[in-house]
């Protein structure tokens, strides 16, 4: 028998609603026998739960702070990969959404680890975008740079493509902001749409309306963001990043840079029509994310006796 624990309730009932398609005999009752448990969080309950138990660990929670803190080497993050570390030692099995991390963790540990990817998000389109955001209808890039890190390279972009307008999205208050970001924020060009406020919805309209998407982030935060963006067939340059590695691949699926200099020379060539469009191939590395697919990993990697 497994026992599901999950608090994270999205997740669980996520996790319950595959489960309920599958022959897993699962239960949510603490009282029951089982002999596996499978968890999503670390913390003293899950482990006090686990205790002679084996445990089956789904990292979809964690994976951004598992990237961050395993390539970083300061004091903080040798106390997290530590403790991280004994608390894998004791799992039967890890279970991932992201290649990198599951090559991490094989690397690591000499564990049973298995990829089970998300599911495909339900992108919906509105009617009439430009009207509901009340846009003008120029050509647009999305550029996402979610941590404001990148103010100063937008407003390069927009002196060197003036007729296109660059939708902007995401929000930082001012005390987490240096001073010549916050003036730099309050003065954007005025081919700039800065969008405050956005969730799936809204990026999927904002998505649908761009030429072209610049990812500056160098971690997923949202699967469903990047899904979105291959599901709609668009044309993505991001950061390059070993997040993403053994999932997307340079000059294969999608277009990496390295700096400014690299991201301009291939906004050109995409302009200029002198690259391939890739859009299509990024699209067949996701088409199969669906949830009889889904289903059917999770029936293959929980069926536990």
């Amino acid at each position: 028998m497994l026992l599901i624990y999950i608090e994270n309730k999205d997740l669980l009932s996520k996790i319950i609603n595959y489960l309920d398609h599958t022959s897993i005999k699962y239960t949510t009752n603490l009282k029951d026998n089982y002999d596996y448990i499978l968890l999503a969080e670390i913390s003293k309950k899950t482990i006090e739960l686990s205790y002679e138990k084996k445990i089956i660990f789904i990292t979809y929670l964690i994976e951004n702070k598992i990237y961050l803190n395993y390539n970083s080497k300061n004091k903080k993050n040798n106390i997290y990969k530590n403790n991280l570390n004994n608390f894998f030692n004791k799992c039967f099995q890890i279970i991932t959404s992201n290649n990198y991390i599951k090559e991490m963790i094989n690397k690591n540990f000499n564990k049973n680890t298995v990829t089970i990817e998300h599911i495909l998000p339900d992108v919906k389109i509105s009617k009439n975008i430009y009207n509901k955001y009340k846009l003008n209808k120029r050509k647009k890039i999305l550029l996402i740079d979610i941590n404001y890190q990148h103010i100063k390279d937008l407003y390069l972009l927009c002196y060197l493509y003036p007729k296109y307008d660059f939708i902007y999205i995401g929000y930082k208050p001012s005390y987490l902001m240096k001073k010549k970001d916050i003036e730099n924020l309050n003065n954007l060009p005025n081919n700039v749409i800065y969008i405050k406020y956005y969730d799936l919805n809204i990026y999927s309209d904002l998505c649908k309306i761009s030429e072209l998407v610049i990812n500056y982030e160098d971690i997923n935060l949202d699967i469903k963001y990047l899904y979105t963006i291959l599901l709609l067939k668009k044309q993505l340059l991001i950061k390059e990043s070993r997040y993403f590695d053994n999932f997307l691949l340079d000059n294969k699926n999608c277009y990496f840079f390295k700096d400014n200099k690299e991201l301009i020379l291939k906004i050109k060539k995409i302009f200029n029509n002198r690259i391939t469009n890739l859009t299509s191939e990024s699209y067949e590395l996701i088409k199969n994310n669906t949830f009889d697919e889904i289903v059917k990993k999770f029936n293959k990697y929980l069926n536990v006796k």
